[in-house]
């Protein structure tokens, strides 16, 4: 599917006209590196906000699409969140809940 501010998903579900796409922020993966095992969708972006909320953190990704994943607090240092930068965002299309518009 088409995304309105750009860039393309792919759900596991077919989709026909226009409709509302869900992701859980759980639901996404970031990486500092581009994974070699490319299956579902997968983008670059750029850390933007990391925000911790108790036991998880949130972060927003800026890219094409702009998207926020909840990661564990072991995650910030793991992949250097702080330092900003470059990372590679992952979805599983069966995780995208679709709806019409």
């Amino acid at each position: 599917m088409d995304l309105d501010g750009g860039g393309q998903l792919t759900c596991a579900d077919p989709v026909t006209g226009p409709v509302f796409a869900v992701i859980a922020p759980a639901a996404v993966a970031v990486h500092r590196q581009e994974p070699v095992e490319k299956s579902g969708n997968l983008w670059r972006g750029t850390v933007g906000e990391v925000d911790l909320m108790g036991d998880r953190v949130r972060v927003r990704v800026e890219g094409t699409p702009t998207i926020t994943a909840e990661v564990p607090p072991s995650a910030v240092d793991e992949l250097k969140l702080d330092d900003e930068g470059e990372l590679w965002v992952s979805v599983n299309p069966a995780a995208i809940t679709v709806y019409p518009q």
